[in-house]
């Protein structure tokens, strides 16, 4: 199969899977969040923050995220541990890829700041496919167990332009099958241990 109708194909998947999950996922968990907040006595925070980002052909993007840490007491519940750690707190982005400016597996967007001087800018390659939600570096999680903790280690930038690079030149439909099936049995694995604590 030709490159473009891979393309294609990649793109419709992205709209249907897309608002099969905003309805079906983010509602529920929007509608659970929102309801812990009315019930907290401190309701300084907001349930979402904007981030933003360097979108497809260098556009700027603004990204929301689900906040899992009280910004004033820095407290973590144990649903908001399971959220962040399992990259549910992204789950927002799901509004980015329904309207194309995002896709489900892709190289993360950068930040608009110092990432982008970390990177030394936006290479061409990058500009030239969609940013995704889910990407190949940021699966690459080392699960050491310590005790029931799990922790993250973070891969050097060097190494997650080369994965990220690497990605692009050589996608196809099956490598993001691959990245999806790695990233749902790694929630899996987070959940797993963070009920264990």
């Amino acid at each position: 199969m030709d490159v473009h109708r891979q393309l294609l194909i990649k793109r419709s998947i992205d709209v249907v899977a897309s608002v099969v999950l905003l309805l079906f996922l983010l509602l529920p968990v929007l509608l659970l969040y929102t309801l812990a907040w009315l019930m907290a006595k401190d309701r300084s925070e907001t349930l979402l923050y904007p981030d933003l980002r360097v979108g497809w052909r260098g556009k700027s993007i603004v990204l929301y995220k689900l906040r899992t840490v009280n910004p004033r007491t820095g407290r973590v519940s144990l649903v908001r541990r399971i959220m962040r750690r399992s990259g549910f707190d992204e789950l927002p982005q799901l509004w980015n890829i329904f309207k194309g400016e995002m896709s489900f597996v892709d190289p993360r967007p950068l930040r608009a700041n110092d990432e982008l001087v970390r990177y030394g800018g936006v290479p061409e390659w990058r500009r030239a496919v969609r940013p995704g939600l889910i990407c190949t570096y940021g699966l690459t999680i080392h699960r050491v167990q310590k005790g029931t903790d799990l922790y993250q280690e973070p891969v050097p930038d060097a190494v997650a332009v080369d994965m990220d690079w690497h990605y692009v030149q050589e996608w196809s439909l099956t490598s993001d099958v691959r990245v999806l099936w790695y990233a749902i049995t790694t929630f899996f694995y987070i959940a797993r241990t963070c009920f264990k604590r």
